[in-house]
């Protein structure tokens, strides 16, 4: 089995051939040993190098594109209908994907008695506390907006927050369009003075 780009080969291991478009396919698992291959070759010029390793990484890409790429159309076109460039929406929307976990804060934690219940979650072993997200689709100052629940075991729930807006306008999109998302807890963290509020630490896989 041969890697092979413009009818050159690269490495053992893989096929690299063409698609009716003449684009090329590799197989993913190959394509760090391709890559190496393509920078030792001598055969070929420094433009050549970069054009076939472009390529390589662009279509190990693809494994991952055939899931996600309904993801980013998804998020780009909600970002267009909210004013952002067609380019601009899709580079958003790429960069939210291929992320996969987003770590962030949550906002909104010095409303009502949230701070009070921060302070109670601080109190629980980590492994009793889970971060669900729901969608808050009747809220009056984001339309986008997701809510960060937070659940002891045996304890009960609580909103703590929700997802900062620049975060909920990518990822609102793919739970109305039934997508999983998960969210996991990380820490409390803040309060380091008297006069400092809590805050709350979680990630965001998409």
């Amino acid at each position: 089995m041969k890697v092979m780009y413009n009818g050159k080969q690269f490495t053992k291991g893989a096929t690299y051939q063409y698609n009716e478009k003449r684009k090329p396919i590799v197989n993913a698992g190959h394509a760090n040993a391709a890559i190496n291959a393509i920078h030792n070759n001598p055969n070929m010029t420094k433009e050549e190098k970069i054009a076939a390793a472009k390529a390589i990484l662009n279509e190990t890409q693809k494994p991952a594109a055939n899931g996600n790429k309904s993801k980013v159309c998804i998020i780009a076109n909600k970002l267009t209908k909210q004013g952002l460039t067609r380019s601009a929406a899709f580079r958003k929307a790429w960069q939210t994907v291929k992320a996969e976990i987003i770590e962030t804060k949550v906002a909104g934690v010095s409303y009502g008695n949230r701070q009070t219940a921060l302070e109670h979650l601080k109190k629980y072993d980590s492994e009793l506390i889970s971060v669900n997200l729901e969608r808050d689709r009747a809220n009056e100052h984001d339309n986008n907006a997701i809510a960060v629940i937070a659940t002891v075991t045996g304890k009960g729930s609580y909103t703590m927050g929700y997802l900062p807006k620049t975060l909920s306008a990518t990822i609102a999109p793919l739970i109305d369009y039934g997508k999983a998302v998960k969210a996991s807890f990380n820490a409390i963290i803040g309060k380091y003075h008297n006069y400092h509020n809590y805050g709350l630490s979680v990630s965001v896989s998409i």
